[in-house]
């Protein structure tokens, strides 16, 4: 279920405010969408992760110096991808088949960036990923999809989702990791150029 443009633009001028509440409700709506999407550039769940978190830190810590002309969402995608862009630009002793993968990835998305209009490319990669997210959430197996909600959506930890559906600890992160690799997979189909 996805924020609509008026409540998103609301939750976001109260985060500028200091609102804790709303930003950890537009926090928490972005989050697992925003690490599925980083993990397809950087191909790493971890650091998808972390370049998440750090993005959403970046964005509490200079909240009201913030100036957003299109949508939150689309500037949130936005930060993501220039995070991931500039993570792979760092990023030294890659494997042979990591450092083409960077460099077409690099050469594209500066191509991207010089010919189209950047409202553009904010719209189409939010829009567009967002709907391909949603379609691979639904063809997650039922555990999958029920232990991907309650680890993303609801933040519980591996043992709190263990324990709430009556499974091993060891089967959570079995089913948290089948349910990455599915939606990378299924992410990386589509969003190939």
């Amino acid at each position: 279920m996805g924020l609509n443009k008026k409540t998103e633009k609301i939750l976001f001028t109260r985060t500028r405010e200091g609102d804790e509440d709303s930003y950890e409700i537009l926090f928490n709506h972005y989050y697992p969408r925003l690490c599925t999407y980083a993990s397809v550039y950087v191909k790493h769940p971890d650091v998808a992760e972390e370049i998440v978190q750090e993005t959403f830190i970046r964005i509490w810590e200079k909240r009201s110096m913030i100036s957003i002309r299109t949508t939150f969402k689309a500037y949130l995608y936005r930060s993501v991808h220039n995070n991931c862009i500039n993570y792979l630009k760092g990023k030294k002793y890659l494997s042979e088949k990591d450092e083409t993968y960077r460099n077409e990835l690099l050469k594209q998305s500066e191509l991207n960036i010089r010919h189209m209009d950047t409202g553009i490319i904010d719209k189409i990669v939010s829009e567009e990923f967002d709907v391909e997210f949603r379609k691979a959430l639904k063809d997650l197996p039922v555990q999958c999809l029920e232990v991907f909600k309650m680890c993303r959506n609801e933040r519980l930890s591996y043992s709190e989702t263990a324990e709430k559906m009556g499974l091993s600890v060891n089967t959570v992160k079995t089913q948290m990791k089948r349910a990455l690799l599915k939606l990378k997979e299924a992410l990386e189909r589509n969003f190939k150029r």
